[in-house]
């Protein structure tokens, strides 16, 4: 049986990510993450940001029990390139806020209420992500309107969760899953979480437990009429 530290290192260097890019993604520190793939730390509270960020089953890094690839246990879910008249797309799973809230993740659990197809050279000028780590979310409720209203559509990247330049996020705070605009405070560590809305007050948190940074808003799309 391989060591999570070895499962850690495999599914990092088939990603092609380093170990400084890796933590970055998740807010971790690069010493953190060479402790893991060492065996010096046996576990971390970023486990399942990490198997997120690195498209394998967060099941499968941790004890090394099941399949490696998330597309084993989804694959209805899982997104893919397809051709229109010659012309290349890609055909993403589209999400339902609500549905997934306690869920914790847009990865891996839930199946999508449709999807969205893109041209895949326009998803390259929005995310350098693969598309494996792209969602189409539908958003509820006002709290961020005017910039989003209720069944607008975000492309949410999960390859993007590093909060240091703020913007809008899919967050999970205890169990809601949310789009918010955070703002990192370096000064007292905490985060900012702010809602467009300006009958909703901002609310500020330190990264614990509570608070779990899902993906980075790259695009935004609505109908108009």
């Amino acid at each position: 049986m391989t060591t999570l530290g070895q499962r850690l290192k495999q599914a990092r260097e088939a990603a092609g990510m380093s170990q400084g890019k890796l933590a970055e993604a998740v807010g971790m520190r690069q010493p953190s993450i060479q402790a893991i793939e060492k065996g010096e730390v046996r576990g971390t509270k970023h486990l399942l940001a990490i198997a997120r960020t690195l498209n394998v089953d967060p099941d499968w890094l941790q004890t090394g029990r099941a399949n490696p690839s998330p597309a084993a246990r989804h694959a209805p879910a899982a997104a893919s390139i397809i051709e229109i008249e010659g012309e290349t797309y890609a055909r993403l799973p589209l999400y339902d806020i609500r549905a997934q809230a306690g869920r914790g993740s847009l990865a891996y659990d839930g199946e999508p209420i449709g999807w969205r197809v893109f041209d895949l050279n326009w998803i390259k000028t929005v995310s350098r992500a693969p598309i494996e780590q792209l969602k189409v979310v539908e958003v509820s409720g006002d709290s961020m309107e005017p910039t989003l209203y209720k069944g607008d559509h975000v492309l949410v990247d999960l390859g993007n969760r590093a909060i240091a330049q703020h913007g809008l996020f899919v967050l999970r705070l205890d169990e809601s899953l949310m789009v918010k605009r955070v703002q990192k405070l370096f000064a007292s560590g905490t985060v900012r979480i702010i809602s467009d809305n300006p009958k909703y007050d901002a609310e500020e948190i330190s990264e614990d437990g509570r608070l779990d940074v899902i993906g980075r808003v790259v695009w935004i799309g609505r109908n108009v009429g």
